[in-house]
């Protein structure tokens, strides 16, 4: 039985520990002005350390998603928390482009773990019926965090610097680990401890279908959304003119109503809503923002919509996408199915940022790059259609059998 003190620290955990894992990816993207002049390197240097970020977490996704499910969530929470910690203190200390890369790979670590972490804490301590606007909830941890960065990181670098600015943020990571490590209930499941028992548990073998989808479904929405979440603060600030604060409140926009829009998308998939539906309509709306940052070209205050429309679409498929795993997986499964999942979707976030860093390096155009974007978002439409078809043969070959 959970009490009122372990839930309000589990509600806690699950916003804070999914804040955590993105936390350094986003502020870097808010502060990329100051690291380009202290590091004299490029737009394309930039998108490089958001693909060493997220690329890292591709590259371990699978396994720390399977190692989720023999720790438990508890310990997986409390994992995700401290090695964010690890990774900002990385930051606030590197004297080098170099450093900067490892201490990125470092907070990697948590964008794998983070989903997987939580995902199973919300299938073993909430009952179905909640778990849409927990789920919604938690999700919209990642875009506080990024609110909080575009909100706080301008002005806390220009009063004190931005390099103790992440070492207050990498303080307060390590503090809520603690609180995790010490106020969580224990986990209600645990892995088969021995050899044959973990081959057994193995050998239940394939994942449902819809995982292999959303995990395709995620690449490509992720190659739009590392575009443009690490380019849509220099963008306002280098094309649109605007100054690093006001960049900054594009970023905290964005973030604030992604936590709506998480909540909300979430509790109408809790509702009922069809889930393949919801995710053509988050896939179509992020290729319309494609063609608004376009024309806020040409008109800057766009980009506030835009900011709002990024929010409502890309930024909050992952509430569709969780909830999905979290309800059509066994529960000794959650994390290695999150793990497959991740691993599209952070490899999407991988290879956005570089290439867009790189398209605008080499046509010095943005419009370019967000048109490129754009079509990834388009091809991401085709992916819930493929879902439902494989969904609709597994349905046949049951009723055959």
């Amino acid at each position: 039985m959970v009490t009122r003190r372990q839930n309000i620290v589990l509600v806690t955990t699950l916003v804070t520990a999914m804040a955590a894992s993105t936390f350094q990816y986003f502020a870097l993207a808010v502060l990329s002005s100051d690291i380009i002049d202290e590091f004299d390197i490029s737009r394309a240097h930039i998108g490089f350390l958001a693909a060493m970020n997220t690329g890292a977490g591709a590259l371990l996704a699978t396994r720390i998603g399977k190692l989720t499910d023999r720790l438990g969530g508890r310990l997986a929470a409390v994992a995700v928390l401290t090695v964010s910690g690890i990774g900002l203190l990385g930051t606030a200390a590197a004297t080098s482009y170099w450093a900067l890369l490892a201490a990125s790979f470092v907070a990697g670590a948590p964008q794998a773990g983070g989903n997987p972490a939580t995902n199973r804490l919300i299938g073993e301590h909430i009952v179905p019926g909640r778990r849409g606007l927990v789920t919604g909830w938690k999700q919209s941890g990642v875009q506080l965090g990024a609110f909080i960065a575009g909100l706080t990181l301008p002005g806390a670098s220009n009063l004190v610097g931005w390099r103790e600015a992440f070492l207050v943020y990498a303080i307060m990571m390590l503090g809520l680990a603690v609180i995790a490590f010490v106020g969580l209930p224990a986990d209600l499941t645990a892995e088969p401890r021995s050899a044959a028992t973990r081959r057994e548990a193995a050998s239940h073998g394939r994942l449902p279908d819809i995982i292999r989808r959303l995990a395709v479904y995620g690449f490509l929405l992720g190659v739009f959304g590392g575009g443009v979440s690490r380019f849509l603060p220099l963008f306002a600030e280098e094309e649109l003119g605007y100054s690093e604060t006001v960049a900054g409140l594009v970023a905290a926009l964005s973030g604030l109503m992604g936590i709506a829009a998480r909540i909300v998308w979430g509790v109408q998939i809790e509702r009922g809503r069809d889930p393949r539906r919801g995710l053509v309509v988050i896939a179509l709306g992020a290729a319309v923002t494609a063609l608004m940052l376009v024309a806020a070209t040409f008109s800057p205050p766009i980009v506030f919509l835009c900011a709002v429309m990024i929010a409502f679409s890309s930024s909050a498929w992952n509430v569709v996408g969780m909830l999905a795993i979290i309800n059509d997986t066994p529960g000794r499964d959650t994390g290695r199915a999150t793990g497959m999942v991740m691993l599209g979707f952070l490899g999407g976030l991988t290879v956005g940022a570089p290439l867009m860093g790189w398209v605008v390096d080499v046509t010095e155009s943005y419009v370019i790059g967000w048109s490129m974007l754009g079509a990834f978002a388009l091809a991401a439409t085709l992916a819930p259609g493929a879902l439902r078809s494989s969904r609709s043969s597994t349905r046949s070959t049951a009723m055959a059998g």
